[in-house]
């Protein structure tokens, strides 16, 4: 498809974040941008209407004051499935024996909440797989946090990164 010029208007900042991004990807502005309206059309195109039950009883449920939502589900979620993937022989995973899971992981993942990366990205040592499986866990639906988040505990014990948030 042949591509048309577009001009935007936007903060000096925020040009130069895009630019910076950009460079880290290997991309042009305007290639991540293409992307990241891609990533929207698609998401947005594919949502379910909420019925008129479910939208009056959006909210009646409230958490606790002394943590936010966000960090209530993230804390329990964490303590259910922070176990280790274990091999055959009953010891933990080695970093090459858990990459197919991340780089299938990411895959997935890809349109929803990794747009911003390269398409032919895959990690290839665990401190790459750690970010990735960062922003999955950020910007993913609940089963991709899940897998996320128990793919990160066992990583962890190959990175020296100690946090990746």
């Amino acid at each position: 498809m042949p591509l048309t010029k577009l001009t935007l208007s936007a903060d000096r900042d925020l040009i130069e974040q895009a630019k910076k991004l950009a460079a880290a990807e290997g991309t042009s502005v305007s290639a991540l941008f293409s992307r990241l309206l891609r990533a929207m059309t698609c998401t947005s195109a594919s949502r379910e209407v909420v019925g008129p039950l479910t939208r009056k009883a959006t909210g009646i449920i409230r958490l606790p004051g002394t943590a936010g939502d966000e960090r209530l589900l993230e804390d329990a979620l964490a303590r259910k499935y922070a176990g280790r993937k274990m091999n055959q022989a009953g010891s933990a995973k080695t970093f090459d024996q858990l990459l197919p899971e991340i780089r299938a992981l990411i895959q997935e993942c890809r349109v929803q909440c990794l747009w911003f990366l390269i398409p032919e990205f895959m990690p290839t040592n665990p401190e790459q797989a750690l970010r990735a499986l960062s922003s999955i866990e950020r910007y993913g639906d609940r089963s991709a946090f899940v897998r996320a988040r128990e793919l990160r505990a066992c990583l962890l014990q190959f990175s020296n990164v100690t946090s990746v948030d």
